[in-house]
């Protein structure tokens, strides 16, 4: 995602490592904006908005960040995210050429001096790590 606010934000081309993701949005441009969510719009009641704001990263770097946990699923992949890890579990379309079966993978976050990296690794049953079994 890209940011572009100079008059807020300050120094151009500065990056953020914490978690956000899409629902994330809406809470994050509320803050910053300064105003509250609608209880009804044309007399419909809204339901509560979901996610959380990021807007405190924007303004510190060091900032931990609110978004902890988060589940997707989509057209039959699944994957939980929470504190720094990611547990997937992709399905291909019956359509794809990939064959059909489980995939399992962790996404594990390591950090080395002061920079965040992604690796991706698909362990061997029964090494996975501990946390799988809390994100599981």
């Amino acid at each position: 995602m890209i940011i572009h606010w100079p008059r807020k934000l300050g120094r151009p081309g500065d990056t953020r490592q914490q978690y956000v993701h899409a629902v994330d949005v809406m809470p994050t441009l509320l803050e910053l904006i300064g105003i509250d969510p609608p209880e009804t719009i044309n007399g419909v009641g809204q339901r509560p908005i979901e996610g959380v704001s990021f807007a405190p990263t924007l303004w510190d770097p060091r900032d931990p960040g609110r978004h902890t946990t988060q589940y997707y699923e989509m057209l039959g992949s699944r994957a939980m995210y929470h504190d720094g890890w990611k547990a997937v579990v992709f399905r291909p379309l019956p359509s794809s050429s990939t064959p059909r079966r489980t995939i399992p993978s962790v996404r594990s976050r390591t950090t080395t001096g002061s920079s965040t990296t992604w690796p991706r690794t698909s362990p061997k049953p029964g090494t996975w790590p501990p946390n799988v079994r809390e994100v599981g």
